[in-house]
């Protein structure tokens, strides 16, 4: 949060492009609830994604299954500081937005990320462990500039990385797989190299696979 607290005093713009299930919903709620404790100073807050919005009204309707924090609320997923809007041109900078799609890829993400590439004070806050090759957050962070609608966009502004992934890593699924002894291991998602890593540790505790693309498997 210092960073996020030290862009907004200088009115500068943050961008948070997140998921629209489960990021969303913590990145909302963390700023909402900072600038309801003093934490961050009030300012203009936005979420923009129409699914993340219908998953808020899912959320509220079934708190029960959250924390006994979550549920003593009335309406954990209803916002006081942050708004949900519609379109990037409800924003009233200077504004903290958190947009899908998480990877920067496209939607209000992408388009939030190119207006706002250009200046030096503006915050980009990553909330994905992984990105893909491809992902302009991505080539942001690693080459200095990214492209949208075919443009070469120099990156000016600051990239941080926050870890909100429930994802366990290598070392995690390791152990999960020495504690369960599965007899069959099948390794579905992520980067196909790192798989093939992780495919090589656990060899010897169980029989591990990478299925192929439409490959039926048998179990």
């Amino acid at each position: 949060m210092r960073r996020v607290a030290a862009a907004m005093k200088e009115g500068s713009n943050v961008l948070v492009p997140t998921f629209a299930f489960h990021r969303s919903q913590e990145m909302a709620r963390r700023i909402d609830q900072a600038i309801e404790n003093g934490t961050l100073p009030k300012y203009n807050s936005y979420t923009i994604s129409a699914l993340a919005h219908k998953i808020n009204g899912h959320f509220n309707a079934n708190k029960q299954l959250f924390t006994a924090e979550v549920q003593e609320q009335n309406q954990p997923f209803s916002y006081k500081h942050v708004e949900n809007v519609e379109k990037i041109t409800d924003v009233k900078e200077p504004a903290i937005v958190i947009c899908t799609a998480g990877f920067g890829h496209a939607g209000a993400s992408l388009s939030l990320l190119a207006q706002w590439a250009d200046c030096e004070d503006n915050l980009v806050i990553v909330t994905s462990g992984y990105l893909p090759p491809d992902s302009p957050l991505k080539l942001a962070m690693e080459t200095g500039y990214f492209r949208a609608e075919g443009e070469k966009i120099p990156m000016a502004a600051k990239i941080d990385k926050i870890e909100l992934s429930g994802h366990a890593d290598q070392t995690e699924l390791i152990q999960l797989v020495t504690q369960l002894k599965p007899k069959k291991t099948l390794l579905v998602h992520g980067n196909l190299d790192e798989a093939q890593t992780l495919a090589e540790k656990l060899a010897g505790l169980t029989d591990v696979c990478i299925p192929e693309k439409g490959e039926t498997i048998s179990i």
